[in-house]
């Protein structure tokens, strides 16, 4: 069972707030060689929180236990949460879902499509989870009133549901993203990792950011965070992340509040729109799952390894320590994907395990993988 560290820091916590232990053990820590030869900076390492869950991994399984903590808490029957189709945010709470014995639904609006954010519905159907599917610009207000249906509908039985802000990007969301930079503090003071000067990691509804950085205030660590914006403006900016982190300290009882001036938010290089794939971010794909044995999605994590590469390519970040905060797990497309229309996702996979079963030179790309980039970035 892996400890609780905000609980271990803020013990009255433990009594005002539920949760759940879903990450076993703390997620490895470790530098990105060859990667980071490709790129010229070695002093590049990773957090891995595709390690959260042996089902479905990433970020918002951290969220997720405090948030499913405090629906079991008040004995809650089913959740209920609005989101764009297919999200990463979907797979993790599906599977926790089914894992706690509750009823999911997801009301969902259709920003793009693709056979990765498909296999990720895929994979929410196949763990028990309703999906009501709204498409075109007028979808995520049908989402929204399907969901606000759907609450009213559970509080006139006795079968309550139990509203997630969409990401679960709230205090106790952000909880849980403090919760696993106590944990990075924890891994440096036994030797395991290095202090980064700077953790780089995508940013889309606020969550991850905001108690990332709520974490480091508290640790007293010195890093830098730079969130790279993955979603609209209108859903992520310096306020809303502002907003969440200082929520958070304020329940922390912490005396601590950050401003603008705290972090960095740094658009998504050449992003055109949430979870629509670019092709240079396509072939940032290929190298790590060459390079990594690393899986990247369309999403984030893809984009978030672009800036960097360009920012390093600039001569950004000489002599600093810098840390690749990785939110993605394949899962859903292991387990869902139809491989036969994502040519692209097999030769990165392929790669990957080739990448992890053995070592491979940091030079350039492998022609199965180099050739799919093209057919990938038209599939969108």
């Amino acid at each position: 069972m892996n400890r609780n560290f905000i609980f271990d820091r803020f013990p009255f916590l433990e009594k005002e707030i539920a949760w759940i232990n879903i990450v076993k053990e703390p997620t490895s820590v470790h530098s990105l060689d060859k990667i980071g030869t490709r790129w010229g900076h070695r002093s590049l390492a990773v957090k891995r929180e595709d390690e959260t869950d042996a089902v479905y991994g990433g970020n918002k399984v951290r969220n997720l236990e405090f948030v499913i903590g405090e629906a079991l808490a008040r004995n809650c029957k089913g959740l209920v949460t609005v989101v764009p189709y297919g999200s990463n945010f979907t797979a993790a709470l599906a599977a926790q879902a089914e894992k706690h014995g509750l009823e999911l639904l997801l009301a969902q609006f259709t920003v793009f499509r693709n056979e990765q954010i498909d296999a990720t519905a895929r994979f929410c159907a196949l763990r028990g989870a309703r999906l009501r599917t709204f498409p075109g610009k007028p979808g995520a207000v049908a989402a929204g009133l399907a969901a606000a249906y759907r609450m009213t509908a559970r509080r006139l039985t006795k079968d309550r549901a139990y509203w997630i802000t969409p990401g679960a990007s709230n205090v106790l969301g952000a909880l849980g993203h403090a919760n696993a930079l106590l944990e990075l503090a924890a891994q440096i003071e036994r030797g395991e990792a290095r202090e980064p000067d700077y953790i780089v990691v995508g940013s889309g509804t606020c969550g991850t950011t905001a108690g990332l950085l709520a974490g480091i205030a508290v640790s007293g660590m010195r890093t830098r965070l730079i969130g790279i914006q993955c979603a609209d403006p209108i859903v992520c900016n310096r306020r809303r992340i502002v907003a969440i982190c200082n929520a958070t300290l304020a329940k922390l009882r912490s005396p601590l509040r950050i401003d603008e001036n705290a972090f960095q938010l740094e658009r998504s290089p050449e992003n055109i729109g949430y979870a629509i794939p670019i092709p240079e971010a396509v072939e940032v794909m290929a190298e790590f799952s060459d390079c990594e044995g690393m899986i990247l999605d369309t999403t984030y994590t893809s984009k978030v390894a672009l800036w960097l590469k360009q920012n390093l390519a600039r001569g950004e970040f000489v002599a600093r320590n810098v840390l690749y905060w990785h939110t993605f797990t394949p899962a859903a497309l292991v387990a869902c994907g139809d491989l036969t229309r994502m040519p692209w996702a097999t030769s990165l996979l392929s790669a990957a395990s080739d990448a992890r079963s053995g070592p491979r030179a940091a030079g350039t790309l492998n022609g199965s993988t180099s050739g799919v980039l093209s057919s990938f970035a038209r599939q969108g």
